[in-house]
């Protein structure tokens, strides 16, 4: 497919308007004076950008006559249809002010477009197929790169997953499978040299790409002469092992949570269903090949704050207990559930939520011979709330993200958002058993702040707070630094955005993200004190300051907050929470509880977090 373009009008051709909104540029290009040959397809496009009118492109494909007219509604003899800018924007442009856009003045919007420039005869180093995987596979590269560095890029889905960006519609959307060559191939495995055969494996030397597809055949069977190109990029197999843990009644349920008032424990009943079948967890290989299930007990469900659990050093944390114990702990049930009982005295108050998450693990590579090779496979975790006392309704935590909307850009197998190993997968509401206002990144730091990057004993990693800095990384003037498992250090001061991070609704539900909305929640804590399971010794944000100062971040911002009420590191009991409403009174009792002091509004202009 020949491309050729015309910047900016500027090779002296002609522009003129011919009324009714129709203009016409006649170029001075000569198509006799490059090789193109009648019944070659080429492509004309244009880029239309101003400040104060929606950008976009459009574009003509077209078979070469040398002595007719042509036309741009002939269908074309060569096509190349293989990413749509639809299936980009779906992370790039999640809301409606959003969508792919380059080159500052963001004119450039069309994927079709961007090709037109982006193609190898022109700049072998950001040819589309180069520049784009490169790009997203940028923290895994092993060379340096000569059009660019792009080393702080993660992607957020399954980067084994080719389908996440080659999904089925377009004319040759299947090329990434049956039209493997080294353009594509190096440019994530960019250790391979082709030529010389180095990391090339019993491939060798292989100077053209003439005899890719013989090794590389679109599917089949991973065998000593063949690597199936959709085989060895697990990915697919991956997706299609997790749908088998969805819908019509599959994957992880809590099919009972009842608590015993006077025996002050929990009996949870649960089941894992695959393809229609209950699992067999204590001998499906799934599950005895090093899966994973768990059960989290988190309080209260207002919002959750742990208190009592006696989580040390963690604070914050639930109890969490293994479902795969069978036979101790867990009892098995006729009808393929599973029992167990969980003793929570001592701790809990008002509601409970009961999570089950985790993951089993799957042979994904078809092989001949048979290598056994488990790889962990996202279900989307489970949960119920349930009363530890005698009032009802249970008040559920406030629902302020759209789960789908984070979907849009993390997704794994299928099954949605997904973090911590494959572990907590497609439910907010598991993610902030954990994440919630007493929570710190305490354990998985080193006991000496002096060895780590940024000097401090421990991190808040309450959702509100937390989640707000990482997508916020690059545009902070304070780096923030998470220890995650493993003792590891992230600095997300290297993340920028893909959307519009002044635009709220990009994972919010509409209203619940105002002030008031984050003033009805509690502090979060940033220094868990001598008694890390006591909070009433923390030192906290308050609130609204602790949501506002996530993102807002200088000191003049600082200051506002404070001028204005709000807290940097005070204890629980001097921060002011406000007066319980009528459907507000679970949560202010929740936080009567875990702060011991509940105390009126002051009122007035000003009055910030008070």
């Amino acid at each position: 497919l020949l491309r050729l373009v015309s910047e900016g009008f500027d090779d002296g051709g002609s522009f003129s308007y011919l009324g009714a909104g129709l203009y016409r540029f006649q170029a001075l290009f000569d198509p006799t004076s490059v090789p193109i040959e009648a019944g070659q397809t080429l492509r004309a496009a244009i880029e239309l950008s101003a400040g104060d009118i929606p950008a976009g492109n459009g574009w003509c494909d077209f078979d070469a006559d040398l002595v007719s007219t042509n036309d741009c509604t002939t269908g074309t003899s060569i096509t190349r249809d293989i990413v749509r800018t639809s299936t980009c924007n779906g992370c790039h442009g999640v809301t409606s002010d959003t969508k792919l856009s380059f080159h500052r003045n963001d004119g450039r919007t069309e994927m079709e477009y961007c090709v037109v420039c982006h193609n190898p005869p022109r700049n072998a180093d950001t040819g589309m197929t180069t520049l784009t995987h490169k790009i997203h596979y940028g923290s895994q590269l092993t060379v340096e790169w000569r059009g660019g560095n792009y080393d702080h890029v993660n992607f957020t889905r399954d980067i084994t997953d080719c389908t996440s960006c080659h999904e089925s519609g377009p004319l040759d959307a299947d090329n990434w499978k049956t039209q493997p060559h080294q353009e594509a191939c190096g440019s994530c495995h960019d250790d391979v040299d082709f030529v010389t055969g180095v990391g090339h494996g019993s491939g060798g030397q292989q100077p053209t790409n003439r005899f890719c597809r013989s090794c590389h055949p679109p599917e089949g069977q991973l065998t000593a002469n063949e690597l199936p190109v959709a085989t060895v990029h697990t990915g697919i197999a991956k997706a299609a092992e997790a749908a088998l843990y969805r819908g019509g009644g599959n994957g992880f349920a809590i099919e009972r949570a009842d608590y015993d008032r006077e025996l002050e424990t929990v009996t949870i009943e649960y089941s894992v269903t695959r393809d229609g079948v209950k699992a067999d967890l204590a001998n499906d290989p799934e599950w005895t090949n090093g899966g994973r299930l768990n059960i989290d007990l988190a309080w209260s469900a207002e919002d959750y704050t742990n208190e009592g659990s006696g989580s040390d050093p963690a604070p914050g944390q639930p109890v969490t207990v293994s479902a795969l114990d069978i036979g101790n702990t867990v009892t098995p049930l006729p009808n393929g559930s599973y029992r167990t009982v969980v003793d929570v005295s001592g701790f809990g108050f008002g509601s409970l939520t009961v999570g089950l998450e985790g993951y089993p693990r799957a042979d994904l590579v078809d092989e001949n011979p048979p290598v056994a090779e488990y790889s962990a496979v996202p279900v989307r975790s489970a949960f119920r709330t349930i009363s530890v006392e005698a009032r009802t309704p249970v008040t559920p935590r406030r629902d302020v993200v759209d789960i789908q909307k984070c979907n849009a850009c993390h997704d794994s197998g299928g099954a949605g958002l997904s973090f911590h190993g494959t572990n907590r997968t497609g439910e907010m509401q598991v993610c902030v058993l954990c994440h919630n206002a007493n929570a710190t990144d305490l354990r998985r730091r080193p006991a000496d702040p002096g060895q780590t990057p940024d000097g401090k004993r421990e991190e808040s990693v309450d959702m509100k707070r937390m989640i707000h800095q990482i997508h916020m990384g690059g545009d902070l003037e304070e780096p923030v630094v998470i220890y995650g498992f493993g003792g590891t250090p992230h600095d997300y001061s290297g993340v920028s955005f893909i959307g519009n991070n002044k635009n709220c609704l990009t994972c919010h539900v509409g209203g619940t993200y105002s002030t008031d909305d984050a003033w009805r929640t509690l502090p979060s804590t940033i220094d868990s004190g001598n008694e890390v399971t006591d909070p009433s010794d923390d030192l906290a944000i308050s609130p609204v300051t602790a949501v506002c100062s996530s993102c807002h971040d200088s000191d003049r911002a600082k200051d506002h907050m404070v001028a204005n009420g709000g807290t940097f590191g005070s204890f629980p009991s001097e921060i002011l929470l406000p007066v319980p409403e009528p459907n507000a009174l679970p949560l202010a009792l929740s936080a009567l509880l875990g702060l011991g002091l509940l105390r009126r509004k002051q009122g007035g202009a000003g009055a910030g977090d008070s």
